[in-house]
This record gives structure tokens, sequence and C-alpha cells, in this order.
């Protein structure tokens, strides 16, 4: 296997090995932290922490955010929604089901998008994969 492949195979593995630990210990977070706060609380505390880090993250890498008026109207809802719908609703939810099981049904939501464009909004369908 030549090295470049060998170190992009690794890095992809390193990836996934982040995204597993973070995304998966968030679930289990949270469920620890509504034994503590207010599910609203924790739900406002965990987007107030993490976008911040995020802005600093990319200013000191030096990455720009260039985006349209119409995309930052879209980015705006779609923030919205998730800071008033959806992430309150997985706190609150987590008082009564087991973290696990919360990650694992929040896991399929691109599956219920692919599922939803391919059906109700006929024509925007996924890519053909390509090898």
């Amino acid at each position: 296997m030549p090295s470049a492949t060998r170190q992009s195979r690794g890095a992809v593995i390193f990836a996934f090995v982040l995204v597993y630990l973070f995304w998966g210990s968030t679930y289990l977070g949270i469920r620890i932290g509504v034994e503590q706060i207010r599910p609203e609380l924790l739900a406002g505390v965990r987007f107030a922490i993490a976008g911040p880090l995020m802005l600093i993250w990319g200013a000191l890498s030096g990455r720009r955010i260039r985006i349209s008026a119409k995309e930052a109207m879209r980015l705006a809802i779609i923030g919205w929604l998730l800071l008033s719908v959806s992430n309150p609703l997985l706190v609150w939810a987590e008082q009564w089901v087991p973290s696990g099981l919360a990650a694992l049904i929040v896991s399929i939501t691109p599956l219920w998008f692919l599922v939803l464009e391919t059906w109700i909004f006929a024509g925007n369908t996924a890519p053909p994969r390509r090898h």
C-alpha cells in the first residue's frame, strides 16, 4: 500500500474515532446533565459553548465564513429549529430514554432526509455512488 494511501486511510480512521468519541459522548453527557440541570438550560448552554468555540477555531485556522444573504437566512432558520425544537426535545426525552437509544434514533436522521427527499420531493435523489 503506498504511503499516501496509508496516511489518508489513517486520517479517515482517526476522524471516525474523534466523531465516535465526541458525538457518542454527547448523549451520555446529556443523560448525566439532565439529572442535575433543567433540560432547557442544558440545551442552551451546550450551543452557547459550542458556537463560540467553533468560531474561534475557524478564526485561528484562517478559515473565512463567506455566505450569501439567502444562505444566511436558511442557516438561521435551521439554527433556530435546532436550538428551539430539536435539541430541547432531545434533552427533555433523555430524562426517560436511555442515552444509547437516543443516539441511535438521532443517528438515523440522515436516512429520514434521504427518504423524504426521494419520496416527497421527487427528483431530488441521492447521487449514484462512484468507485
